[in-house]
């Protein structure tokens, strides 16, 4: 059974063996600061080829899947727990909250009430 987090975490490919432990923990760790050159070498490979592969296997780039990670985990925080908007960027590494309300807005479809009356609809359901 698929949890709520789950819901909101991005959809990775089965078929990407060699990526799932990196892209687990930029979801589960989406405040820290994603480096492509760090990344790449940790999993043995140049730059260039790790941003190409990346690329054809997610068909996103390596700093957009962290920039939709951000995004989702923002809004997994929105609906699943009691955290001011402050602390939400904070988790999420976003500089404001006019930044935080466009990408939610722009990436999901939603803004942030509509994220907050979804929660409200969920606990009185």
């Amino acid at each position: 059974m698929a949890t709520t987090q789950d819901t909101f975490a991005p959809k990775i490919p089965t078929n990407i063996r060699q990526f799932h432990g990196l892209l687990e923990e930029i979801w589960q760790n989406p405040n820290q600061d994603w480096n492509l050159v760090e990344c790449a070498h940790a999993a043995h490979y140049s730059q260039f080829h790790f941003s190409r592969l990346f690329r054809s296997l997610l068909q996103m780039g390596f700093k957009e899947y962290v920039i939709e990670c951000r995004i989702r985990r923002a809004a997994y925080l929105i609906c699943n727990e009691d955290h001011s908007m402050q602390k939400i960027m904070e988790e999420v590494a976003f500089s404001s909250q006019n930044a935080l309300r466009n990408s939610l807005r722009n990436t999901l479809g939603f803004s942030r009430a509509e994220l907050i009356n979804c929660k409200k609809y969920l606990n009185s359901v």
